[in-house]
């Protein structure tokens, strides 16, 4: 997540959080259902801890444009969009995602959302053996059609992609681009090669930014002027 957070200027400012349940000295973004995934929790509240920090942010320091996320952070991402109101966020990027299948009481919330009217970027890894391609188009169909981007890294396994040299990395960058901000540039993207995507009509203005989630809840150290502000990427603005 840090090399794609990089491309950005320093007046980009991301904000950092947790997942609200910890698990073995790291954090998870909900817990993993008690009997295994084969015995899927009801519960449609189970993942309430997690909403709770994000809103404590949200209102505290927002608002905010963007929502950013990576494996379990990327399915996070769309399920808090579905229990937060339309407009709350200008746009969304998600890693290598999927559907909280496991948790039959966070899709009933997802599906009454669905499809969410959101200008999202989804992207998947064609190699990606931990969540497969089907899993991350699942997430995407939880989406306006015509507000969706799909992108499918060649060759690229389950990560986010973090230098100009990765499939995906200068799509995500583009899609960014669309928000211009009105106090410094979002970097210009790398030449686009043809994609293996699926991009729809897109009316963006304004500012941008994002909020990161780790795969787990958990995401790396970040310092402002040698401060420690936190250590799970969530908000920029």
């Amino acid at each position: 997540m840090s090399g794609f957070a990089n491309a950005f200027p320093s007046s980009v400012t991301f904000v950092y959080a947790n997942g609200g349940y910890g698990s073995d000295g790291g954090y998870l973004w909900v817990p993993d259902p008690p009997g295994g995934k084969d015995e899927p929790t009801t519960n449609r509240d189970v993942a309430d801890a997690s909403v709770d920090v994000l809103d404590a942010i949200v209102s505290a320091q927002g608002p905010f444009d963007g929502i950013m996320g990576y494996s379990q952070g990327s399915m996070m991402v769309l399920y808090y969009l579905s229990r937060v109101p339309a407009g709350t966020f200008r746009f969304a990027l998600m890693f290598c995602g999927y559907v909280p299948t496991t948790h039959l009481g966070m899709v009933e919330y997802i599906d009454e959302a669905a499809p969410i009217s959101i200008p999202a970027f989804i992207f998947a890894g064609s190699n990606d053996y931990i969540i497969s391609n089907a899993q991350t188009e699942g997430q995407r169909d939880k989406f306006d059609a015509d507000q969706r981007t799909y992108y499918v890294g060649t060759g690229v396994g389950h990560v986010v992609p973090g230098s100009s040299s990765t499939p995906g990395y200068s799509q995500a960058i583009a899609f960014i681009s669309q928000f211009p901000s009105s106090t410094s540039p979002v970097p210009s993207p790398d030449p686009i090669p043809s994609p293996q995507a699926e991009a729809k009509g897109l009316h963006l203005t304004g500012e941008s930014a994002q909020i990161f989630f780790g795969p787990r809840g958990e995401c790396s150290l970040k310092y402002d002027n040698g401060r420690l502000v936190s250590n799970c990427e969530v908000i920029v603005r």
